[in-house]
Formats: C-alpha cells, sequence, structure tokens
C-alpha cells in the first residue's frame, strides 16, 4: 500500500487537526500581548556590566607582616554608576581591612580603587578564598534605577615557615675556668649564614643572673651578613655585684631581618651558655682550712670555724680558762675535726652570722644579703667579724669562768677560814671554829714537840683527815674569875665544861662574860714553853694521844693553870 501523497490530492484529518490547534495558540498568545503593548518600549537598553581587577589575584600570607591587594573596578560605559560599595567574605582565618575610595561614583569609563590589607588572623588557617562583591545602581535613559552586582575573588595561601637552622646558626664558646669578681670572662658568638641572602642583624638581646653584666664592646645591630659569611660577637662577662656561687645560664637572643620572593622575614635565635660563677678566694680559702670537702655555702661553716679557731690560738696563750671549768672540757671536746661534735659546734655559730650580717650592713647603710648572693668583699668584712667575735667571745667567757672560779675560790676560803684555827686566834675565836667543823669542848689531848721542846696536855683544834700532813694544836684555856662574880654565869659555864657540853653555848657565855671587863674575867691561853696559842705542827711531831683530854678546864682560883680531864 503506497503511503505518499500525490499532488494535488486532498489533505488527510490528523494534517487539518494540528493545523487547526497551531492556530488557535498563536491566536490565544496575541490576545495576552496585544493589551500589554503600551507598556513595552520597542528596545529594551542593557545594564553596564563592571569590570573587576584584583592585583594580585594570589597572596600568600607569612606569620607576621600584613600584604596590600588592589581592587580595581572600571566603568566600560558611558553611564555614570552610582552608590559603589564593596563587601567582602571569606572561607579563610585570614584577617581584612579595606581602605575605601574616597568617593562611591563611578564616572563613564571610569575608575574606583580599594586598598585591601591582608594578615593571619587567630581563627584557624589563612589559606582559601576572598569572594569580593561589589554593588552598584544604574540610572535609565527613560528615568529609574537598576541595582547591579559585580563578583570577583582572590586566592590566599600561607607562606610556608623557614626554620630557623636553615637561615642562620649560632654557637657560643668560652675559655675554660670561673667566672669571679674582677676576673671578667670573654664568650664568643660564632654567627654563620646558611641562606642565601644576606642577613642583618636586627637586635641583640643578654640575660643573665642577677649581680652578672653582660657588654658587647662591639654591637654588631645593623650590620648585613653576606650568604655564606660567619662572624664572631664578642661578649664581656663580668661579676659586678653580689652573686650566688655555682652553675648559670646566659642566654642571648638574636633577631635577623631577610627576605624571601620580596617579602620581608624574621628569624629569632635563642642560644644558652653555662658558666661557672665563684668568689675570688673562696675555693682557696676552704681548700687551705681543709673544709673543701665538707660540701657546703662557705658562709654556713667558715664564721663558726673562724670562731673556734681564734679561741683555739688565743688558749693558753693569752689568757686561759679556769682549770677544771665547763669552758675547758668543751675546748677540749672540739678539738677533732673528724668528730661530728666539731660540725655541730661550727654549723650551729655560722648560722646566725647571714642575720646578723645583714642587720650590721643595714646599719651601715649598705644592706647584703648573703642569702641572694656575696662577692670578695662580703668574704673579707665576715672573716674579720668572725675573728673578732671569737677574741671577745673567748675573753668574755674566760672572764667569766675566772669571776666564778674566784668567787667559789673566795666562798671556800671563807668557808676554811671559819673552820681552820689561825695564828693569833683568840679562845673564843676558837671555841666557834670547833663547832664550825663539827667538833665539841671534849678534845683529845697529846704531846707535841714544838721547837725541840716537847709540851704536854696540848690540844688538838682540827679534825685530822687521812693523809693530813700538819695540823693545829692549842694549849689549854685559862678562865680567871674574880672574886665576887656572879655566881649564876659561873655556873652556866661550868655547865658547859661536860663531855655533853655544847661547844657553841660555851664561846657565847665567854662572849658575854667578856663584856663584864677583865676586873671581872680574864680569859686568856695557858702557856706552855714557846705555845702561847694555836699553832701548826707536823703530824709525826704529835704522840701521847689521850681521847679523854679535856680542852677546856675551868679555873676558880687564880692559880689554876689548866682544866682537869674528865
Amino acid at each position: 500500500m503506497n503511503n505518499q501523497t500525490r499532488p494535488g490530492a486532498a489533505p488527510r484529518p490528523r494534517h487539518i487537526i494540528r493545523t487547526a490547534l497551531t492556530a488557535t495558540v498563536l491566536s490565544l498568545v496575541i490576545s495576552i500581548l496585544l493589551p500589554l503593548s503600551p507598556f513595552v518600549s520597542p528596545a529594551r537598553a542593557q545594564a553596564p556590566v563592571l569590570q573587576i581587577e584584583v592585583v594580585p589575584n594570589t597572596v600568600e600570607l607569612s606569620p607576621e607582616g600584613e600584604v596590600s591587594v588592589l581592587v580595581i573596578a572600571r566603568n566600560p560605559s558611558a553611564d555614570t554608576l552610582r552608590e559603589v560599595q564593596l563587601s567582602h567574605f571569606t572561607s579563610s582565618g585570614a584577617s581584612v581591612t579595606v581602605e575605601p575610595p574616597s568617593s562611591d561614583v563611578l564616572s563613564p569609563y571610569g575608575a574606583l580603587t580599594w586598598n585591601l590589607l591582608l594578615s593571619q588572623g587567630d581563627e584557624g588557617p589563612a589559606e582559601g578564598t576572598l569572594y569580593l562583591r561589589i554593588d552598584y545602581t544604574w540610572s535609565q535613559s527613560q528615568g529609574g534605577t537598576v541595582p547591579c552586582v559585580a563578583h570577583s575573588s582572590l586566592a590566599i595561601t600561607t607562606r610556608e615557615l623557614v626554620p630557623a637552622e636553615e637561615v642562620v646558626e649560632v654557637t657560643a664558646s668560652a675559655a675554660a675556668g670561673t667566672l669571679m669578681e674582677h676576673r671578667p670572662v670573654t664568650v664568643y658568638l660564632t654567627v654563620e649564614n646558611k641562606s642565601d641572602v644576606p642577613l642583618t642583624f636586627t637586635q641583640i638581646i643578654t640575660q643573665a643572673p642577677e649581680g652578672v653584666d653582660l657588654a658587647l664592646p662591639d654591637s654588631p645591630e645593623g650590620d648585613v651578613l653576606a650568604p655564606g659569611e660567619v662572624r664572631a660577637v664578642e661578649v664581656t662577662v663580668d661579676v659586678t655585684k653580689s652573686v650566688w656561687s655555682g652553675k648559670h645560664l646566659l642566654l642571648f637572643e638574636m633577631t635577623f631581618d631577610w627576605e624571601r620572593l620580596g617579602q620581608p622575614m624574621t628569624t629569632n635565635v635563642v642560644i644558652t651558655h653555662e658558666v661557672e660563677i665563684g668568689v675570688l678566694g673562696e675555693a682557696g680559702i676552704l681548700g687551705v682550712l681543709g673544709l673543701s670537702a665538707v660540701g657546703v655555702p662557705i658562709f654556713l661553716i667558715l664564721p663558726g670555724y673562724l670562731i673556734l679557731m681564734t679561741i683555739k690560738l688565743l688558749q693558753g696563750r693569752v689568757a686561759s680558762p679556769a682549770e677544771g671549768s665547763p669552758f675547758e672540757g668543751f675546748l677540749q671536746d672540739i678539738q677533732d675535726r673528724t668528730k661530728p661534735e666539731f660540725y655541730f659546734v661550727v654549723i650551729t655559730l655560722s648560722l646566725p652570722v647571714p642575720f646578723l650580717y645583714r642587720v650590721v650592713t643595714q646599719a651601715l647603710g649598705d644592706p647584703r644579703n648573703l642569702f641572694r648572693g656575696y662577692v670578695l668583699s662580703d668574704v673579707m668584712r665576715v672573716w674579720g667579724g668572725s675573728i673578732l667575735f671569737g677574741g671577745l667571745a673567748y675573753f668574755g667567757i674566760v672572764g667569766l669562768t675566772e669571776m666564778v672560779g674566784n668567787y667559789r675560790k673566795r666562798q671556800q676560803q671563807q668557808e676554811e677560814a671559819k673552820r681552820t684555827p689561825a695564828p693569833g686566834d683568840d679562845p673564843i675565836t676558837i671555841l666557834h671554829k670547833l663547832h664550825e667543823q663539827g667538833l665539841g669542848v671534849w678534845r683529845d689531848r697529846v704531846a707535841v714537840t714544838v721547837q725541840g721542846e716537847v709540851l704536854k696536855y696540848v690540844f688538838l683544834v682540827q679534825l685530822k683527815a687521812e693523809g693530813q700532813k700538819e695540823i693545829w694544836v692549842a694549849p689549854p684555856i685559862l678562865i680567871k674569875w674574880k672574886s665576887g662574880t656572879e655566881q649564876g654565869l659561873r655556873d652556866q659555864v661550868a655547865a658547859q665544861l661536860t663531855r655533853q657540853g655544847n661547844v657553841q653555848e660555851l664561846a657565847r657565855l665567854l662572849k658575854e662574860a667578856s663584856k663584864l671587863g677583865p676586873e671581872v674575867v680574864q680569859i686568856d691561853w695557858v702557856v706552855k714553853g714557846p705555845l702561847n696559842g694555836p699553832y701548826k705542827v707536823p703530824v709525826e711531831d704529835i704522840s701521847g694521844v689521850e681521847e679523854s683530854g679535856s680542852s677546856i678546864r675551868p679555873n676558880v682560883i687564880a692559880d689554876i693553870k689548866a682544866l682537869p680531864s674528865a
């Protein structure tokens, strides 16, 4: 069957229907647009599109400093654009500061420029994109304004940090030895430029313990170090004030400026150097004194040691403590420095010295604190003060002990004098001394040889001790009562002249009787040859001891020369 349409043949119904539908749709469109024809201009003008230029279009941020970016908006049309404003937002952590132009009007074929300052912020990585948006308005020639928008972007990257050791290397060295007052040490800082660009010394900062001074005779600040160049920086280290002995750190911080791809860079290098700090003469003093092995600070042992040595030198040369005194025993106990007692005394004497030294120097107007450090002058002052204190302490203690000893000796002598008979003692005094010795009226009667003559009826008036070589003896006491004397007093005296008599009471009665005067009573010694009172004789010259003998025999008549025995 042939489906082709022959020329001149009538159209088929399907083609007729399609043509009718097309005509109907066109009619509807024309009927809708025809009423709006008065409001549509025959030719609508197109709004001008701003041209945005970003210079540079990619920036690299460093941790320090800012990067400047120019944003230029160009007007390619003959129309004036108004209310031109730049805004931005970013996906990075960069900080953006906008410096706007002086006007917000863009003249025909003109340009406006914004200056953006970019730096690394504190809100995360700076890498990302900065999106720029410029809003403006365009005025149509028929009247009315049209708001328009233009967009652009800026890529932000982070500058890769260069390790300081790849840029510059600094080492410190010094001659071995101990840093001391008035003996400065030179430390050399060797600086090597390991980069391929020049480095500029910007700053050098030094730090040292209090009392240590760091000086740069020739400061390198401002000097330029060529690529690969090595230079030595000299630093003089000196002790100027009080400082504590031992190891200390010196710190050196050096700052260098350089450029990388036209961008300024800064590199900081910090190094330390250890020095041994001592006080001039300290080690030598401790070594000579044999105290270097103790391992304690000098002021915890030297003052006490000097005090003891001063006392030791004065002992026996200038003055000596009283024999048998506690101070003499103390000096003997601390002679041996191998014993712990020696160091106990030395350290105990040394502990108050730093406090006393601070009080004294503060009173003199120059307070010094040995706990914060010291210098040679402090050692010399403490040395002299310790010797002076030791001398004063020695003489004070010796004087005190001697005073105490002399006082005790006088007391003993007085006690001994109260007990011991002496030449010239009268009968009443001898009676008192017998009482002090604990002896009574009745005494041992002996025969004694005095000046070659044997004397009998002599009495011992001293208690004989073991090993005693001499002893005191005395003749009988003669009591002469005058006639008519009061009988009562005579009877009281006679009552004491018995074995049970009290020698102290007898002495009191005789003293009371002596007040009556020699015309009433006479009390004296019976003279026996050369013996007319108390006399000290060798023990071997005594013989014929009679324990029942009486040392006192009352005389009722004038011619009685001796007291009868019991």
